[in-house]
């Protein structure tokens, strides 16, 4: 469940789940950075963008701004209502590979002995060729996550300063902290609320006292739009293709 709050009523929250919430013990805070996928036709884009209950995204996304931190292969799947995610670790110097489809999915596994990771790339792979996707995006932002204290699968994000590059070749420089970012200053904090089953009473009663609105957005959606009405290239020239 996702919800826009200013950092005013963002501390707020944070005060009211003070009992019931601890800091992500990975890291209170930290760099998000995500590559997305798209085909020419920005297939994935328009599904969301018409609200389609069935879609799919796809990314490479980084979870620090440390060199050599992980680099994760992901789809995001929307069944519905429901958010379903699988996501690998690659090696960092196999990006390239992966995208060009040019090495073999147990090489640029970050463990090559772990069958699930190699099934889970193989299935990114799949909806990777079978829509032709290749980098538009770069999205980054700062996470401040929480977890539940006793251990309920419950995790509350707070994302702040949302910012995007176009990006329609991959180089190891997307990952770096010092690129021309186009600022996002039109979308506050995104608070997200995210459970496996059912949430404890205390989130809906937090949700009322602050006058939450449940909203759908996207982030890639929103820096896609941006992007598009300053004109900016999602595709690769022409020339490039040939």
């Amino acid at each position: 469940m996702k919800y826009l709050v200013s950092e005013f009523e963002t501390q707020q929250i944070i005060d009211f789940m003070a009992p019931y919430m601890q800091a992500d013990p990975m890291g209170k805070e930290y760099p998000v950075t995500s590559l997305y996928l798209d085909n020419d036709d920005m297939a994935m884009f328009w599904s969301s963008e018409m609200g389609e209950k069935n879609r799919y995204k796809l990314r490479l996304r980084s979870y620090s701004g440390f060199d050599g931190a992980p680099i994760f292969a992901e789809v995001k799947r929307r069944v519905d209502r429901v958010i379903l995610k699988t996501r690998v670790p690659i090696r960092r110097e196999m990006i390239s590979a992966l995208l060009n489809d040019s090495a073999p999915s147990h090489v640029i596994v970050d463990h090559r002995d772990n069958e699930q990771h190699i099934r889970d790339l193989e299935y990114f792979r799949e909806i990777q060729s079978s829509l032709g996707a290749s980098p538009r995006v770069t999205v980054k932002y700062m996470r401040e996550a929480f977890m539940c204290l006793d251990d309920e699968p419950i995790r509350i994000t707070f994302d702040r300063s949302l910012e995007c590059l176009p990006t329609t070749e991959y180089t190891p420089r997307i990952w770096d902290r010092d690129n021309f970012w186009i600022a996002m200053n039109h979308i506050p904090t995104v608070m997200e609320v995210k459970f496996t089953d059912a949430y404890p009473s205390w989130i809906p009663r937090m949700i009322e006292r602050f006058g939450l609105q449940r909203r759908s957005l996207a982030k890639y959606v929103e820096c896609v739009r941006t992007l598009k009405r300053e004109q900016y290239p999602l595709h690769q020239p022409e020339e490039q293709y040939t």
